[in-house]
C-alpha cells in the first residue's frame, strides 16, 4: 500500500520534528510550502520528509456550505501527493513503484534547492515529471 503523511505543523526542525506515521521510512512524509514556493513557516522538516506540495491558503469547503481559502497546514499537502500517488497507481505502477516515480519527480528547483534538503526533501511534488517517470517505469517493464 502507499502511503503518504503530512509532516506535521510544529515548524520545528529536528530528529522528532516531523511527526509519526510521516516519519516512518515506507513513508511519503509531506511538508508544506507557501504560494512562494518557501518552507511554511509552520511545517515540521527534518531528514524524513519526502516531498513538498503548497500548504498555505488553500481553498476548501466550509460548514454551511461554500469555499474559503483561509485554511493551512500539511493536512492540506499531504492529501495533494496521496492524490499524484493514487493517479500512479491507476497508471499500473505496484506502491514501490509509484513512492518512487513521486520522489523521482520531484522538483528541487521549484523550491530554490539542487538537491535534497531538509526543509524540502527532494523537492515539491510535480505531476507531470512523476506521470513521465511512471511511463519510463511501465516501459521498462515490458
Amino acid at each position: 500500500m502507499l502511503q503518504v503523511a503530512s509532516a506535521g505543523n510544529s515548524g520545528d526542525e529536528g530528529p522528532n520534528s516531523v511527526g509519526f506515521p510521516a516519519a516512518y521510512p515506507n513513508v511519503i512524509a509531506v511538508a508544506a510550502t507557501d504560494r512562494n514556493k518557501k518552507r511554511a513557516s509552520f511545517s515540521s522538516y527534518g531528514p524524513e520528509v519526502d516531498v513538498t506540495a503548497p500548504g498555505v491558503g488553500i481553498l476548501s469547503t466550509i460548514p454551511g456550505g461554500g469555499y474559503s481559502d483561509r485554511f493551512s497546514g500539511t493536512s492540506f499537502s499531504g492529501p495533494a501527493v496521496a492524490g499524484l500517488g493514487a493517479l500512479l497507481r491507476n497508471l499500473g505502477l505496484n506502491h514501490k513503484q509509484a513512492a518512487k516515480a513521486i520522489i523521482d519527480g520531484a522538483n528541487p528547483q521549484a523550491v530554490g534547492a539542487t538537491g535534497f534538503t531538509n526543509k524540502h526533501g527532494h523537492g515539491m511534488a510535480d505531476v507531470e515529471a512523476s506521470v513521465q517517470r511512471a511511463q519510463q517505469i511501465l516501459r521498462a517493464q515490458r
